[in-house]
């Protein structure tokens, strides 16, 4: 899932650079992309800090801000390192973990009925969204039923 929401994340946070403006929301290119960021965060269950979502985005690139726009949800943007950068950033700092942790869960629950997601919840509550990431594996091969 972090894969997936990364690269939308990174799509979207990489045309929100060009904005400049003193406005909190972005505006062409930068408020598309925050625009498909949020949606892309509301279909996947979890919530982002719109305000982060923005300040963050101011720091992206022109250019790395209008692929991204033109890639779109679904597209692969070629962006700079320094706009992955700032998609990991928009992704640690910007999600909100206990949103994004109710999303894994109800996707693993669904994918995994041998996955006791009480004893998930339990080990990841209370973890930042990047904690959660690094101990995902490990919790759930400890709170699998085996069957």
């Amino acid at each position: 899932m972090r894969t997936t929401l990364t690269a939308c994340i990174a799509a979207t946070a990489l045309v929100l650079a060009a904005c400049g403006s003193d406005d909190s929301s972005p505006s062409g290119d930068q408020g598309e992309v925050a625009d498909l960021l949020m949606t892309a965060a509301s279909e996947e269950g979890f919530e982002l800090d719109s305000d982060c979502v923005d300040e963050k985005a101011g720091e992206l690139s022109d250019e790395d801000a209008k692929a991204l726009a033109d890639a779109g949800l679904e597209g692969d943007a070629d962006i700079s390192a320094a706009g992955e950068a700032i998609g990991q950033e928009i992704f640690s700092e910007c999600v909100d973990a206990s949103s994004y942790l109710d999303a894994l869960i109800e996707s693993f629950g669904e994918s995994d009925p041998s996955l006791d997601t009480d004893c998930l919840r339990s080990a990841l509550e209370g973890k930042t969204v990047d904690e959660i990431d690094a101990e995902l594996f490990d919790a759930a091969t400890e709170c699998s039923t085996g069957g």
